[in-house]
């Protein structure tokens, strides 16, 4: 949460936001803003956590004015999936900050198979800037890349999640062997027990080594 928090404290911004991936890291930055921040006589703007993925539809942001992701460790597979969320959250005219990697200036955003409601479609971005300088982080010279979101489908309003049936879920996976995309059982598995983990199942539930 340290850019969070300094973009809280530097600007007089209406709301900064966080999206973290990792719970850990995301209650850890909770914890800083609650506690020990508290008694902290800085004026400083709303910083609001959330604990989800940009690649998830249902993460909203698409009322940010100006967006920043850290994507120097990101591969060209996570880029390009960065800027369809882009495009389909974000309004136009909205500024969009990457560091070491541009994003795809176009692309068409695919539709997802269980929600119409979320938009697909083409989107456009521009590259208004590139800036280098030093990143302590890695070590070196670094560069940043300042994007305008040109055309987007713009998700004005936050969706929840549609509640899938059991039938459902065993579809998808079904679907997902028949496709290839699911080969690797034990990466499925991993993906299983990640996913009890990440939604804060009580530790019994967690799959065992053996699969059982």
């Amino acid at each position: 949460g340290r850019l969070v928090l300094a973009a809280a404290g530097l600007h007089r911004w209406k709301l900064c936001r966080g999206i973290e991936l990792l719970p850990a890291i995301h209650r850890a930055a909770q914890e800083i803003a609650e506690t020990r921040l508290s008694n902290v006589k800085v004026n400083m703007a709303q910083a609001d956590f959330v604990c989800g993925s940009f690649l998830d539809p249902y993460v909203h942001y698409a009322d940010s004015d100006l967006v920043f992701c850290f994507s120097t460790c990101l591969g060209p597979d996570l880029i390009q999936e960065l800027g369809q969320s882009i495009g389909r959250q974000c309004k136009p005219g909205t500024l969009v900050i990457t560091t070491d990697y541009m994003l795809p200036l176009t692309g068409t955003i695919p539709p997802v198979e269980t929600d119409d409601r979320v938009p697909s479609g083409d989107f456009q971005l521009s590259l208004l800037e590139k800036v280098d300088g030093w990143c302590w982080l890695t070590g070196g010279a670094s560069t940043a890349f300042i994007h305008r979101v040109e055309k987007s489908l713009w998700m004005q309003e936050a969706l929840q999640p549609p509640e899938l049936s059991l039938e459902d879920k065993a579809l998808q996976v079904v679907k997902a062997l028949e496709s290839g995309e699911l080969t690797d059982t034990e990466a499925f598995l991993r993906n299983v027990n990640n996913q009890m983990i990440y939604h804060g199942l009580p530790e019994r539930f967690y799959l065992k080594r053996n699969h059982e």
